[in-house]
């Protein structure tokens, strides 16, 4: 439209022309866009069908994945359930442990409790007796010296001293029997500090002991001379009395080299026989375990005790109990040869620390029932 024209329109005729050249354009541009968007009639069923497949692999995809996911969930909580029924079963052991345990210590609580009550009863006893003993003697003293002044006769300077506190007499049995086991266990347990590496200790040192004051020296002289198992020695040495346990220490201050005689392969009167005696309720922790030094008592001890007589053989004076009702063979040759060492005490008792405190059964040559 020439430049005059289009001047002379209003407004109105301007926005009609507009809209009229918009649509005129895009009139002309419709058989482009119709071209452009033909597909031939068979397309629209493949597209169709690739658009099924594909959605079928997604549902069978979204489908295994559910059941993957449902399984690793059912394993979880499986795995779940089985480490919860292994730490219920644990518990379960070990409260049992625990209680089992509990009972055994209370019982032997108990049992030890018994034989305290047991031990102090007869220490009364003991005590008892000897307070007797005593005044006895103090009224034989005193009708002694009342039968002296009415006959006119004399008393020594030393005045009347009664049988058990230190004159030539003998001293109750039960006397001696109190410090035979007080000699034993200190000497061979509680001596620290005082023994020597041979397990000697000075009498004097002894005697100063709280447990030793009681007694006086002929009273240590007749239990050692008396004691039916000859588990004591006297020495002079260095001038001075010492005294020892023959066997059985704990202390490591006692040396055995020191104390005992060690065994060979060579020596002539090596024993032919090696027993150990003990009672049937232990006979299958023996053969599990072996033979451990302080047996099941758990005591801290360095020895196995042997002998070479079966239990009631009147030559066994020590190292096997009378009421024994089994006894152990040992190999003692195999023993030696494997570097065990074995020593023998001056009252004949064989000892052995084992291996590390255990002899195992290998050297076992039989159990037998007496």
């Amino acid at each position: 439209m020439p430049k005059t024209e289009e001047a002379a329109l209003t407004p109105a005729m301007k926005i009609w022309h507009a809209h009229r050249d918009k649509r005129l354009a895009e009139l002309a541009e419709e058989p482009k866009k119709r071209a452009a968007a033909w597909t031939p009639a068979w397309l629209p069923a493949e597209l169709a069908a690739k658009k099924r497949k594909t959605e079928a692999d997604e549902e069978e995809a979204a489908r295994l994945r559910a059941e993957e996911e449902e399984a690793a969930l059912l394993a979880k909580k499986a795995e779940a359930e089985r480490r919860k029924a292994a730490a219920t079963a644990k518990c379960r052991a070990v409260v049992a442990r625990i209680r089992k345990e509990d009972a055994a210590r209370v019982t032997e609580l108990q049992a030890k409790r018994d034989l305290k009550a047991e031990e102090e009863a007869n220490m009364q006893l003991i005590d008892s007796y000897l307070a007797e003993e005593e005044e006895a003697a103090h009224l034989q003293a005193d009708e002694e010296e009342a039968a002296n002044t009415k006959y006119g006769g004399s008393r020594s300077s030393t005045g009347v001293i009664p049988a058990w506190k230190g004159s030539p007499k003998a001293a109750p049995a039960a006397k001696l029997k109190k410090l035979s086991i007080a000699l034993s266990t200190f000497l061979r347990h509680h001596a620290i500090g005082l023994v020597r590496p041979d397990g000697y200790c000075l009498v004097s040192s002894l005697m100063k002991h709280k447990d030793f004051k009681k007694f006086y020296l002929s009273d240590i002289e007749e239990c050692v001379r008396e004691n039916d198992k000859q588990r004591f020695e006297l020495a002079q040495l260095n001038g001075s009395l010492h005294i020892r346990a023959v066997q059985g220490h704990s202390m490591p201050e006692v040396e055995d080299e020191l104390l005992l005689r060690r065994l060979s392969l060579e020596d002539q009167d090596l024993p032919e026989v090696c027993l150990h005696g003990t009672y049937r309720q232990h006979i299958a922790s023996i053969k599990k375990l072996g033979l451990v030094a302080g047996g099941v008592s758990g005591k801290a001890r360095k020895h196995i005790h042997f002998t070479q007589y079966m239990p009631g053989d009147g030559r066994v004076i020590s190292g096997m109990r009378g009421s024994c009702e089994c006894v152990v063979y040992v190999d003692l040759r195999k023993a030696l040869e494997d570097d065990i060492p074995f020593y023998m005490s001056s009252n004949e008792v064989l000892l052995s620390p084992g291996i590390k405190g255990v002899l195992p059964s290998k050297y076992f040559c039989d159990i037998k029932h007496v």
